[in-house]
């Protein structure tokens, strides 16, 4: 499963300084993890959630994608038709292919569309974290609302292009902010609550720095990209936050489903968070004792 790992660490501008390899070739972040391994965090800093799944192009264009809005203005009254999101190196000769971004009432809940890919946005905009699975205590996780609105836009798009949507992979992206006089006072405390904050305490020579760290994993299941890198309050100003952004993508191969796929990405995502912050400061999020 192993086939190469490697954490990078850029300086000030952006220069590469280091490159060390993973002690652990056995191990693998990108494995099947079930939630209830990791404990339960009352006040978890997640501040955004993306679930998105890419599937085989289709001819929906932004006409339909016009009427798809029509449909569902009550639920996401706020538009706009932006160019699509593209992989690298891709581009389309003719009429740019367009992306319609639809917002709830609060902007707490985003869809993205376009015609080979489907994305759900949650941002923590006054709103506590609803989790990501399904709890009877809680009402439905992420996971739950994005297929509940992936199975409608797929049926939209059954009816109206006449071609079924056949899902390739899945993508599953969280994002962290551990803010400073809410997790962490100083750099010393930064580095108790994120070790991998501290890499290079014994070379610094002054106070004002920043980190950005990039891990990069691939297995046969897909692709992990994880970045740590520090949030100023202003440009060349102090540090006031440190921001973990896990990227967990899973094919959709045969005997599997985007739910499955989803299931595993948000455990190597949760797999990630729990490696990275110190097992002894997590009371500074609350924890409750329990598991997910």
């Amino acid at each position: 499963m192993y086939r190469g790992v490697a954490v990078e660490a850029l300086g000030l501008h952006g220069d590469a300084v280091s490159s060390v390899r993973t002690p652990d070739a056995n191990y693998s972040l990108t494995s099947n993890h079930m939630d209830n391994e990791f404990p339960e965090l009352v006040r978890p800093p997640i501040i955004e959630v993306v679930c998105a799944i890419l599937f085989q192009p289709t001819a929906l264009d932004g006409m339909d994608l016009g009427v798809y809005w029509e449909k569902r203005r009550t639920d996401y009254p706020s538009k706009s038709l932006q160019p699509a999101l593209l992989d690298g190196g891709d581009f389309i000769l003719g009429n740019p292919a367009m992306r319609a971004v639809l917002a709830s009432q609060n902007s707490v809940r985003m869809l993205q569309l376009q015609h080979d890919r489907f994305l759900m946005n949650w941002r923590a905009l006054g709103e506590d974290y609803p989790r990501f699975s399904t709890r009877s205590d809680r009402g439905p996780g992420l996971l739950d609302l994005a297929l509940e609105e992936f199975r409608q836009f797929s049926e939209f798009v059954a009816e109206r292009i006449g071609t079924p949507v056949k899902p390739l992979k899945v993508e599953l992206v969280k994002v962290d902010d551990i803010v400073q006089g809410k997790h962490w006072s100083d750099r010393h405390d930064l580095t108790k609550l994120i070790p991998l904050t501290g890499t290079f305490d014994e070379v610094h020579q002054t106070g004002n720095r920043e980190f950005r760290l990039q891990f990069i994993e691939h297995d046969e299941q897909g692709r992990l990209v994880i970045a740590l890198q520090s949030i100023l309050d202003k440009p060349g100003g102090d540090v006031r936050a440190a921001r973990l952004e896990t990227r967990a993508i899973r094919d959709v191969s045969l005997g599997t489903d985007a739910r499955e796929c989803f299931l595993g990405a948000n455990g190597s995502a949760n797999r990630v968070f729990f490696t990275l912050v110190s097992k002894d400061e997590l009371h500074r999020f609350g924890n409750s004792g329990g598991t997910q």
